[in-house]
């Protein structure tokens, strides 16, 4: 095999395409019709187990404990239709204990949340639901008003949700400190949603790839690109100018850049090492196997090589910027809204750039903490993110990137699983970092593999637990392909 011929085909796999901006909204359609279908199956299924139950009963903090004291009273089919349909693990957790309880209130709150999504989707799209809900997620997150759809979040008591059923006002969600906590994991968890739901019903594997990583990554950008597609001018208006597009062809314009550079790296290595394929064996082993299997083996290879590259990268970049005055993230995105001129700095000077690509190493809660520690000089935490990417790296040597995502979200069950002896309120706690680890490695599933239609089903699996799907995604089943790993 000649590597000069082969060394262009290998680049090629692992460089973006270079899109020319534009800045007109292009709708971006949702199986409308296949959603509604779905909801009136879910609806059907809980009023069937909501009539099983005689008469209501009134929950008390002791029944509510014994419970959930384990899974047994979890109906599969009703989990299973939640979970699919909408993807919300705390909207799925109460349906299941209304259906298992009846408990009045708990009933009329899961029926009223349910048909005002089946009379929003009917009337104007998921879209534009979806919109809405993130809309009004932020909305009463700014005011501290929870929404009517909020459910009960954080740590759970027998207590606290009698209290959410049973109190009034306020003051039913507990102390200001817990219900800041609970409006800011809600306004989370509607950009969650709508990523899910984007991934399951939007209509293009293309756009579904990066309407749902925008929703995940970078909510100022993934959140008007909703409204877009949405119908909500004819009940909020003509939507104002918020130069989102603007802002993702700026950072387009600088991946494109940070790909030419690794292009070129590898482009180096390939005209350096003209043994390369003898170096990993790969010749050799390829002669006794099918083709499937060398794109395969060429996948791994190159998806190990661009994250281990770019994890060097961030780090050496940020510890390059470190006693340099730079401008914030917040900064050059806000002159780009303002339609004023950003600074012209190179992708791997830029901010902009470094955050985004964390992102798509780690996802956006450890993205997030290394620019506000690099922006605020913050050492201690800087590094502490560091040795959390440096963490994924040493995970990606070892057993590949398309083993990274499972990998990790495997030992946040482990621990979960560990826990089950202990309190309501501490399995609470690995629930929770168990959805974001999903949530994070998904949206790196979602930057990082070149394949929409791979990709799409591949992080929609991962955020429902799907670990079967989601390797099937992978096409990690193809027979003995360990055997043929470099």
């Amino acid at each position: 095999m000649n590597a000069s011929m082969n060394s262009q085909s290998w680049t090629q796999l692992n460089t973006h395409a270079i899109a020319e901006p534009s800045h007109a909204p292009v709708p971006y359609q949702m199986l409308d019709t296949e959603f509604i279908t779905a909801l009136g199956d879910l609806i059907q299924c809980f009023e069937q187990l909501a009539s099983d139950h005689k008469k209501p009963k009134k929950l008390t903090a002791r029944a509510f404990e014994t419970l959930v004291a384990n899974d047994e009273y979890v109906n599969e089919e009703l989990h299973r239709l939640a979970f699919h349909t909408l993807g919300s693990p705390h909207w799925t957790r109460m349906l299941d204990w209304a259906a298992a309880c009846a408990d009045p209130r708990l009933l009329e709150y899961c029926r009223n949340f349910l048909q005002r999504i089946l009379r929003w989707t009917t009337q104007y799209g998921v879209c534009t639901w979806l919109y809405v809900l993130i809309n009004d997620a932020e909305v009463a997150k700014m005011m501290q008003q929870p929404t009517e759809d909020m459910p009960i979040l954080g740590p759970i008591t027998g207590r606290r949700v009698v209290q959410w059923l049973y109190g009034t006002g306020i003051e039913r969600y507990g102390k200001a400190d817990l219900l800041h906590t609970m409006m800011q994991d809600y306004a989370d968890e509607t950009y969650r949603i709508a990523a899910y739901c984007c991934l399951t019903w939007g209509v293009n594997d293309a756009r579904s790839v990066d309407m749902a990583s925008a929703l995940l990554l970078h909510h100022d950008i993934g959140r008007p690109m909703l409204r877009d597609s949405s119908r909500s001018e004819a009940f909020l208006g003509e939507a104002p100018q918020l130069h989102h597009r603007e802002a993702l062809d700026y950072m387009q314009v600088l991946r494109t850049e940070a790909d030419l550079d690794y292009a070129c790296d590898l482009q180096m290595q390939l005209d350096e090492d003209q043994q390369l394929y003898e170096k990993f064996k790969i010749q050799e082993r390829l002669e006794e196997t099918n083709e499937r299997k060398q794109q395969w083996l060429k996948e791994m290879w190159l998806a190990d090589r661009r994250y281990l590259f770019d994890a060097r990268h961030v780090i050496e970049a940020y510890r390059m910027l470190w006693n340099q005055q730079t401008p914030t993230v917040d900064h050059i995105l806000n002159l780009i809204r303002d339609e004023l001129e950003p600074p012209k700095l190179p992708a791997w000077q830029n901010p902009v750039y470094l955050n985004d690509l964390a992102g798509s190493l780690v996802g956006s809660f450890h993205a997030e903490m290394m620019r506000e520690a690099f922006e605020h000089r913050d050492r201690e935490r800087f590094e502490n993110a560091v040795a959390w990417i440096t963490e994924h790296c040493e995970l990606v040597e070892h057993a590949g990137f398309f083993s990274l995502p499972i990998s990790m979200v495997v030992r946040c069950e482990m621990q979960e699983v560990q826990s089950l002896g202990e309190s309501v309120q501490q399995r609470e706690v690995w629930d929770y970092w168990m959805m974001q680890m999903a949530d994070n490695m998904a949206a790196v599933l979602l930057a990082r593999i070149a394949d929409p239609a791979q990709a799409r089903k591949a992080a929609r699996a991962l955020m429902v637990h799907d670990l079967d799907s989601h390797l099937d995604a992978l096409e990690a089943r193809v027979s003995d392909c360990r055997d043929f790993r470099p």
